[in-house]
């Protein structure tokens, strides 16, 4: 009954305000360089300052699921240098698998003098092989001290759409704001969870027209974008379970697909399937 309750609450009503905000690369201030502390968490080694996340179904290439995060962060003091160093988890399998499409990610410093950017190269982008199911790709952002501001942006495409990303709204830092805009077609069914116990700051809904057009087939999309505002970090207790059961995040489970051809695959039982 809770995430049916949830579900509710995060479709409706339907309003036609889900548009992606726009947060450009590069868009760093002196005001932001200048902050010294962050007055809501003043033992924060670090602050993401803006945080904006995309998810949509693309027309070509195998209708594959782009996932795209941007995120600005603000290093405080000496412990928050090590968010400098970046790792982004891309899944496969023995047919497929995940790819990183586009990252780019700059230093920003200030000091007594003009400021400054330091780009990252394309050659410091590295790949690791985690295991069967997953590579790394790492890098490090040049040029970290304190006082830094990091912007850092990428772009995944995934042939895995029963795997639909999640937000995470709540991390080890505190964070000013945070949104995540998803795009899913008609014909995707998804179960929508706002799991942890932090509430929205935003919650808007759209219906966008013939959004998914792959060959003769179309579909609308609803347009759901979900925010929060002055997230506190996430500190593990003793005794703790998961991790990620706790975490104030927006989760996807696919439960049905539709055809243009007007075939249905199941995917998520319910408890008559799993009594039959």
């Amino acid at each position: 009954m809770r995430t049916v309750l949830v579900i509710l609450i995060l479709f409706f009503p339907l309003i036609s305000l889900a548009q992606s905000r726009s947060l450009p690369f590069g868009s760093v201030t002196y005001r932001e360089l200048e902050m010294a502390t962050y007055d809501k968490d003043t033992s924060a080694n670090a602050v993401v300052l803006d945080e904006t996340g995309e998810a949509y179904f693309e027309d070509s290439n195998n209708y594959n699921l782009i996932f795209k995060r941007h995120l600005k962060i603000k290093i405080l003091k000496k412990g928050g240098l090590k968010y400098g160093d970046f790792e982004i988890l891309l899944r496969k399998n023995d047919k497929s698998s995940e790819t990183l499409r586009m990252v780019r990610a700059s230093t920003f410093n200030a000091g007594n003098g003009p400021m400054t950017e330091v780009k990252l190269k394309p050659k410091d982008v590295f790949t690791e092989n985690k295991n069967e199911y997953a590579d790394l790709k790492k890098f490090a952002l040049a040029d970290v001290r304190v006082g830094s501001v990091i912007d850092v942006e990428y772009e995944i495409e995934s042939p895995f759409i029963r795997n639909f990303r999640r937000w995470e709204f709540q991390s080890e830092l505190p964070k000013i704001k945070s949104e995540f805009c998803a795009s899913i077609p008609g014909n995707y069914i998804y179960n929508i969870v706002l799991r942890g116990f932090l509430q929205l700051s935003k919650n808007e809904n759209e219906i966008v027209k013939d959004c998914f057009t792959p060959g003769a087939g179309r579909a609308d999309c609803t347009r759901t974008k979900w925010g929060m505002k002055d997230i506190p970090a996430f500190k593990e207790e003793d005794y703790m379970t998961a991790r990620s059961n706790f975490l104030s995040a927006i989760t996807f489970e696919l439960s049905e697909v539709s055809h243009f051809d007007g075939r249905k695959d199941k995917i998520t039982i319910d408890w008559k399937d799993a009594e039959e």
